[in-house]
């Protein structure tokens, strides 16, 4: 096999292998399982969510895989399905690093109002890094750009009370 073919399908491999983690980690996530969540960023990820404390317009900046721990336990797992859509993943040419962008949705019940839904939208971006047969997530940004109007945000109660006493958030 050419060097060219090689590095073509590794790079083809590397995209598969990080869609598959995406999923991963979506899944964790929602199942409330933030151990195995968090073990897809590096140990001293930079995290940032714009938008948050949700509707303020603030961007929320998190430091190190604990404090992002900290903030994933706030939400009512099992009470939603995040997903990221539409994900186009660019590997550079050694394949050893990776840059990735996704529409983001998510719907909710809210656990205090179970006959309202919430659905929210933006976008995820992610700065990959490959150790070993693990990717892993160096740099994360979530964008919170929409949710339907009249839905419940109860969703954010507990993330934004967090963080707005344990993280600095930058306007």
């Amino acid at each position: 096999m050419s060097t060219a073919l090689e590095n073509r399908l590794a790079r083809l491999e590397a995209a598969e292998a990080i869609r598959a983690a995406m999923f991963d980690y979506a899944a964790a996530v929602d199942a409330g399982h933030i151990d195995e969540a968090v073990q897809l960023y590096v140990p001293d990820v930079a995290w940032s969510g714009a938008n948050m404390p949700f509707g303020t317009g603030k961007t929320l900046t998190l430091s190190g895989r604990e404090q992002v721990a900290k903030m994933l336990s706030k939400l009512p797992a099992g009470s939603f399905r995040h997903h990221a859509l539409n994900m186009t993943v660019d590997v550079d040419d050694d394949a050893t690093s990776a840059s990735s962008r996704a529409l983001m949705l998510v719907v909710s019940r809210s656990p205090s109002s179970p006959d309202k839904a919430m659905v929210l939208g933006g976008l995820y971006r992610a700065r990959w890094v490959r150790a070993a047969n693990l990717w892993q997530v160096e740099t994360w940004h979530v964008s919170n750009q929409w949710l339907v109007d009249g839905t419940d945000v109860a969703f954010f109660n507990a993330v934004d009370a967090w963080a707005e006493t344990a993280v600095e958030a930058r306007p």
